[in-house]
């Protein structure tokens, strides 16, 4: 969502945003499952790889440090997302 927040900063009509993001969201999610040895470092960047980790709340032996590792991290992108939009936001000239 806060993806979609900052798309929606930079353009004026309507659907735009929400197709950027999904396409964001899709590359993100191809680039965290192909096995190459290049995108290893990038990967625990990408805020996807850390999108189903809510899903260890059902494992016999809950990794409560990994659910929050990634809900931290998912946190600071969202942070980052809304300051960067609320700087575009500012800055825009909204009269024309």
């Amino acid at each position: 969502m806060g993806l979609s927040f900052l798309f929606s900063s930079l353009v004026e009509n309507a659907i735009g945003p929400i197709v950027a993001s999904m396409a964001v969201i899709i590359v993100f999610l191809i680039l965290s499952v192909l096995p190459f040895d290049l995108l290893e470092s990038i990967r625990p960047f990408l805020f996807t790889n850390h999108m189903n980790h809510w899903s260890s709340f059902f494992a016999d032996k809950v990794e409560y440090s990994e659910i929050l590792i990634s809900g931290s991290v998912l946190l600071l992108h969202i942070i980052g997302f809304y300051l960067i939009a609320l700087f575009l936001f500012i800055k825009k000239d909204i009269l024309s």
